[in-house]
């Protein structure tokens, strides 16, 4: 005789996206680490990403076999160690922060399309609507609806590498055609004589 087996899972409570918001904010608030310019970020992840774990873990080892020194200059192996340990945390923590921040937006451009749409829908009606007697009044409106939308901020597409680079690499060998000085005469239509 089998018996089915069912996992006890406890469901999550939900919370509501200003809830998470003001939590965050206040958390933000509490944290005493330094804030980066973009350019500062970008160097420091460049510095580190140079310098794998695996490398600073055999310095460790080599530091450790040197009594503390590397060809006479100090290398503190427990403090190195302590740090790697802290930021392989600190990443893991980064991670499903990411992931709560993700699901807070996906929620928020959710709810945002409930209104975006059927205001959408109403804005491409009126394109028509306007231009009948009973929809005349709301041409001012309609107007100005359409400049908000011809002038609202676009994201900028990032360009494909590989077409780029593509269309570097191969130069534009089309061969030249030589244009006629004068126009070509057109071509006689043949008639064939009817059965």
């Amino acid at each position: 005789m089998k018996t089915k087996t069912t996992a006890h899972v406890t469901a999550a409570t939900p919370v509501a996206t200003d809830t998470v918001a003001s939590t965050l904010s206040s958390m933000a608030n509490t944290l005493v680490f330094p804030v980066l310019t973009k350019n500062d970020r970008r160097r420091l992840q460049s510095r580190n990403e140079s310098v794998p774990d695996e490398l600073v873990e055999l310095m460790c080892q080599l530091a450790d076999q040197g009594g503390g020194q590397i060809l006479g200059t100090p290398f503190d192996a427990a403090a190195t160690r302590a740090t790697l340990a802290q930021t392989s945390t600190t990443r893991s923590q980064v991670g499903i922060g990411r992931q709560a921040l993700q699901r807070v937006e996906d929620d928020m451009i959710q709810k945002r399309a409930t209104v975006a749409d059927p205001t959408f829908a109403m804005y491409a009606s009126l394109r028509r609507l306007v231009n009948t007697k009973a929809g005349n009044s709301l041409l001012p409106a309609y107007t100005q609806m359409k400049a908000i939308v011809k002038n609202r901020p676009r994201k900028r597409r990032a360009k494909k590498t590989d077409e780029v680079a593509t269309a570097a690499a191969t130069p534009a060998t089309a061969p030249a055609v030589s244009q006629p000085s004068a126009p070509a005469a057109a071509p006689k239509a043949v008639v064939s004589p009817a059965n």
